[in-house]
């Protein structure tokens, strides 16, 4: 209803306009037009992430019912979607053209995605590792180099939603807002459910307490902290968008990324 009143109410202005004024009136119904184009695509393209992200989460839960039942058959079409998932992307040609002639050879459901994780998923675990690597010295350079005291909160907050918006393009797609918002809230609750948002004294102690630059300055010191915290949500965010659980390859680990 109040879509219909909004655009009535334009469209009124507009007619009136004309009225007034052939030209100016004819110039804003063609921006009200192409407002209201804009407007139709983005809500196309929302719906559309969302399917995307919809689909990644019935992959990875066809995966484990393939292995859990040990079901060839079921991994053979999980992985053939998946192939298909990213038939588009030329950086996985190869990968997915090596993935499909061992489709013959594989016989065990655990195998058929276990080989789907090696080929396909693992280029995409090293972009989005590179991707939390370089969100987390953003993070930690703004902190460390930023004197005010609301600037590096607000600029670590929309590198992070950046850092999100990232990992998701690399595996599901560019997504529109509604998504992004959701990918937001399953980020936040996986993070949430992990307990990986509380960070103990003793950890923070492992990583950093051998760390001369820490000691020097209490600035570097909270920059890499949220750095840490930077890199934890970027590994949550892996943990949403991955279409398959880590079995073959290493899980990404906030140490090893913060080095």
């Amino acid at each position: 209803c109040v879509v219909s009143y909004i655009s009535l109410a334009a469209w009124d202005f507009a007619a009136n306009l004309i009225a007034r004024n052939f030209w100016l009136g004819w110039g804003f119904a063609a921006l009200l037009g192409a407002t209201g184009l804009a407007v139709i695509i983005a809500v196309f393209k929302d719906v559309f992430a969302l399917r995307r992200l919809k689909n990644v989460s019935d992959l990875k839960q066809s995966a484990a019912d393939a292995i859990t039942y040990s079901d060839p058959d079921l991994a053979r079409r999980t992985a053939s979607q998946i192939a298909a998932l990213y038939r588009s992307r030329p950086d996985l040609q190869d990968a997915i053209t090596a993935h499909k002639a061992m489709q013959s050879e594989l016989v065990d459901g655990f195998a058929i995605v276990d080989d789907s994780e090696r080929n396909i998923i693992a280029p995409l675990d090293a972009q989005a590792t590179r991707e939390i690597e370089r969100a987390a010295r953003q993070v930690a350079t703004v902190t460390a180099l930023v004197p005010l005291a609301m600037a590096d909160v607000m600029a670590a907050f929309f590198i992070n939603i950046r850092l999100i918006r990232n990992i998701a393009e690399i595996y599901a797609g560019r997504g529109g807002l509604f998504s992004s918002w959701r990918l937001l809230r399953s980020v936040m609750s996986h993070l949430i459910t992990t307990g990986a948002v509380a960070i103990g004294d003793d950890w923070l102690g492992q990583v950093f307490g051998s760390s001369l630059l820490a000691k020097l300055s209490r600035r570097f010191g909270e920059g890499m902290i949220n750095g840490a915290l930077t890199a934890r949500v970027g590994r949550a965010a892996i943990e949403v968008c991955r279409p398959l659980e880590f079995r073959t390859e290493p899980r990404p680990k906030v140490t090893q990324i913060l080095q």
